[in-house]
């Protein structure tokens, strides 16, 4: 579900551009470590990941390599 659950995937046509901001916190254990952050969208009925099309990543989501944290900013590559 999209946006606080209030919006389906299935509501979407196929090429929508869907942009939702999700604040967390990052543990203090990533501040200025290089890791990853892995972005993925999950069916509510069934808490399986939808799939990605052309996903090269074989997690049905998206991989953000590279990312570094600083304080309360995220810098990426």
């Amino acid at each position: 579900m999209f946006f606080n659950g209030m919006i389906s995937p299935e509501q979407f046509p196929v090429g929508t551009v869907i942009k939702e901001t999700v604040w967390f916190d990052a543990p203090n254990t990533l501040i200025d470590v290089n890791t990853s952050l892995v972005i993925g969208q999950y069916d509510a009925d069934t808490l399986e990941r939808v799939p990605l099309v052309e996903n090269h990543s074989n997690e049905n989501a998206i991989v953000l390599k590279g990312i570094i944290i600083r304080g309360n900013v995220l810098y990426l590559p």
